[in-house]
């Protein structure tokens, strides 16, 4: 039995009618700005930029910068062809109408560009705040865990441990980073170098190593960690 229901849009993903709607946006505004100028125009006769100028803004708004350089060029097209060399009533004026087509053109380009860093500013934080919010939760996590977490490097180096790692270790989080994986792990177990290749090789390992002395009075212990990399980090 066949499902009749639509995939939900990815993450990030505009739904199919916001799509389509700013791909037609761009040629549905000037198109109508055209035929309510035609309709008005023994009021708005000669300004015949009047209503293609909120076409293109509002063109450029919703289809970033594609959608406002199109209205751009398709209301000049319009202009030209159907109020100032069509039928219009106006005698055209060479270097004034070329002017005027000019600067509609450098004005509609300069608009769909500052909305579309406009649109970039927006994205910018919104995935800015969906980091911090997801950087709050790891770090929830990461402080409540009931079971000891150093965040590292594969190079070896120490970023982050949680109080219970603070606490099973004997150590401060400061001397943890100061010390790096040489400080907290026996690096001479030959199951280390075994652990390393794994880890290497399929990303994450479990296994039982030879821990450093937590202080130069106490012997070496054992501890069964997990150790996995993500982002290129690793978190033993």
């Amino acid at each position: 039995m066949k499902s009749s229901a639509r995939p939900a849009p990815a993450v990030g993903e505009l739904p199919a009618w916001r799509r389509r709607l700013s791909l037609a946006t761009p040629l549905l505004l000037p198109l109508g700005a055209c035929a309510l100028q035609w309709l008005l125009w023994a009021v708005l006769r000669p300004y015949v930029w009047f209503l293609f100028y909120p076409a293109t803004f509002v063109a450029a708004l919703l289809g970033g910068l594609g959608g406002g350089i199109v209205a751009t060029l398709l209301s000049s097209l319009l202009v030209w062809t159907v109020f100032i060399h069509g039928h219009a009533g106006l005698q055209p004026r060479d270097l004034t109408d070329l002017f005027s087509v000019t600067v509609f053109l450098g004005t509609g380009l300069a608009f769909s560009l500052f909305s579309r860093r406009m649109q970039q500013l927006v994205s910018w934080r919104a995935a800015a705040e969906a980091m911090r919010l997801g950087d709050l939760r790891f770090r929830a996590l990461f402080d409540n865990a009931l079971e000891g977490v150093l965040i590292g490097t594969p190079e070896g180096e120490i970023l982050a441990a949680n109080h219970v790692a603070q606490r099973m270790f004997g150590r401060g989080e400061a001397t943890l980073r100061r010390v790096g994986q040489a400080g907290v792990i026996d690096t001479s177990d030959p199951r280390f170098a075994a652990a390393l290749e794994e880890r290497d090789r399929v990303g994450s390992f479990r296994a039982e190593l030879r821990a450093g002395a937590p202080t130069e009075a106490s012997s070496p212990w054992r501890f069964p960690p997990s150790c996995s990399r993500t982002r290129g980090a690793a978190i033993w």
